[in-house]
């Protein structure tokens, strides 16, 4: 009889034992599902920063100035580097859609706002999103055509601009 208590307390402990590490499982499945989530939303803005900083290069950011100020200037070499800023652009705006219709992300449309606010306020841009034939395998939100169809072709001009008179004011 002894035995057989003994018995049914080793099983219950088992079961208990087993219960718990489903349960341990369990939590460090959904550590690692977050930490991959933050690693990809990580990621994201690493990307976001590498374009970002890439117009801080000398050369790239005259010919980002000249296409503009002055894009019909611009020389065919010139033309293939835009080009493939503005591509890399777009595969990040891609990229977060993707992420976010497979549900890693909540919504993409902070990214794609912001990037279309920054690097489409401009006649080569938008007219380069018209004609590029390197449009991004994901279905982009039906607003994005939209957005960069109404962008002003002179935004970033006028934010540069802006930001000139600020500094004009500090001087007086």
């Amino acid at each position: 009889m002894a035995s057989a208590n003994w018995r049914t307390i080793g099983e219950t402990v088992g079961l208990l034992a087993i219960v718990a590490s489903l349960i341990f499982v369990g939590f460090e499945l959904q550590q690692d599902q977050t930490l991959a989530r933050s690693e990809l939303a990580s990621d994201g803005f690493n990307r976001m920063s590498d374009i970002a900083e890439s117009l801080t290069d000398p050369e790239f950011a005259t010919i980002y100035a000249k296409m503009l100020e002055q894009p019909e200037q611009l020389t065919r070499t010139e033309m293939i580097q835009v080009n493939a800023f503005l591509t890399l652009v777009t595969d990040l705006m891609a990229r977060e859609c993707y992420l976010a219709q497979r549900g890693v992300y909540v919504e993409c449309d902070y990214l794609m706002r912001d990037s279309i606010r920054r690097y489409f306020g401009n006649a080569y841009a938008q007219n380069w999103w018209r004609v590029a034939d390197t449009r991004p395998n994901v279905e982009l939100p039906e607003w994005v055509d939209e957005e960069i169809s109404n962008a002003s072709s002179d935004a970033e001009l006028r934010r540069l601009d802006s930001i000139r008179q600020e500094l004009g004011k500090d001087k007086k």
